[in-house]
This record gives structure tokens, C-alpha cells and sequence, in this order.
């Protein structure tokens, strides 16, 4: 029984909150060996698009350019570079829903992950700076997760040691692979082309401002 898998990652792809959220509720009912489960949910809106003309030569990267286009662009997206958009405006949310409980413990929690400098609010949710309540609540309900799991193994006379969720990490982590995500997408729209030469990087920076397209 110690051996036994006590942890379920699932990575899905153009899955729906509500889809995954179904899908884990029905693991809970019919699963005796499940305690809870955890839905993060990454959206990018728009999602992305590849640019309706191929790259050419002419799109090599220009290293400084796109450093500037990607530390401009606002935290969570979108990051646009030679006038196309590589990465969309980017929310991520939080639900944990527990084994015999009706209510999840944190639903589309929102403000614990993405931090944004502004406050934007839309119909559906909203997106605020990070907030210490809602990272202490989301803490909390992780350390009940790891309580019940440790428990589970070792017993109820077993003291679990503290659970620490270290937000600002996962918040940094997550918003630095957002330029990562859309340098992948440009190189691979451009065939991997960059700019090798000081000589060269010159001569694309005249052309780009000749095109009007420079950022």
C-alpha cells in the first residue's frame, strides 16, 4: 500500500475548466483513493495564432529587439513583437475540490497566481494584484491536502511537517515562461532564424525602420 501512486498529474491541452472540472468531480465519486484534486487552469486569450505569411530571412530575430518587446510587454501578456502577437493575455486559476465535500475549499481563484499592476475586471472573472489573504487561503487548503496524504500513509498518530507554498515563485516562474513560450513560437514561424553579426543586426534595423515595423 506505501508503494501505491499517491499522486496524479494530468497535462491537458485545449481542455476546458469546466470539462476538467467534471471529469475530476467523477474521479472523487468513484474513487476510494483519492482525497482531492486540483484543477489549475492556464488561459490565453486570444489564443495564438501563427502569422498568416511564412518567416524569411528577413525576420531574423534581432536579440536586443525582442529583450525590449518582452520586458515591455505588461506581466501577463500579451507580448506582440514585428507586429504580430506571440503570447496572448494570459489568467491562470485555481480550483480544489476535496473527496464528500459539495463545495470546492478555493474556486477560480485568480488573484493568487497572476499578479497584474492594474486592476482589470470582466464578466466572468476577475483579475486583481496579488492578494496575502487569498495566498494564505490557498496555502491553507494545500495543508490539508498534505495533512490527509501523509496521515494516509503513515497513520493518524503521524505529525505532518509544514507545508510551505512558496506563490511568489510560482507567480514568477509562470509569467517569465510566458516570453520563453513566445520566443519558441517566433523562432519557430522564422525557422529558427537569428542574428549572428553586429553588421547584420544594423542592416535589419534599417530595414525594419524603412517597413515602419520596428518595436
Amino acid at each position: 500500500m506505501a508503494n501505491a501512486a499517491r499522486f496524479v498529474l494530468e497535462i491537458a491541452y485545449r481542455t476546458g475548466r469546466k470539462d476538467a472540472i467534471a471529469k475530476i468531480s467523477d474521479r472523487l465519486a468513484n474513487n476510494p483513493d483519492l482525497v482531492a484534486a486540483v484543477v489549475v487552469t492556464i488561459l490565453e486569450s486570444p489564443p495564438y495564432e501563427r502569422p498568416d505569411r511564412s518567416g524569411s530571412s528577413d525576420d531574423a530575430l534581432v536579440l536586443p529587439s525582442w529583450v525590449q518587446a518582452a520586458e515591455s510587454s505588461p506581466q501577463s501578456g500579451p507580448i506582440v513583437y514585428r507586429g504580430f502577437r506571440w503570447m496572448g493575455k494570459v489568467t491562470c486559476s485555481l480550483d480544489v475540490h476535496f473527496k464528500g465535500e459539495d463545495q470546492p475549499r478555493v474556486q477560480q481563484l485568480v488573484s493568487l497566481i497572476i499578479f497584474i499592476p492594474t486592476v482589470l475586471i470582466s464578466d466572468t472573472q476577475s483579475i486583481i494584484p496579488q492578494s496575502d489573504p487569498d495566498d494564505d487561503k490557498a496555502s491553507a487548503t494545500f495543508s490539508d491536502i498534505w495533512s490527509s496524504l501523509v496521515r494516509d500513509v503513515g497513520g493518524e498518530g503521524v505529525d505532518p511537517v509544514s507545508f510551505v507554498v512558496d506563490w511568489d515563485g510560482f507567480r514568477l516562474g509562470l509569467n517569465e515562461s510566458l516570453s520563453g513560450t513566445a520566443l519558441d513560437r517566433y523562432l519557430a514561424w522564422n525557422g529558427g532564424a537569428r542574428v549572428r553579426g553586429k553588421e547584420l543586426e544594423t542592416r535589419l534595423r534599417g530595414k525594419q525602420r524603412g517597413m515602419g515595423d520596428i518595436i
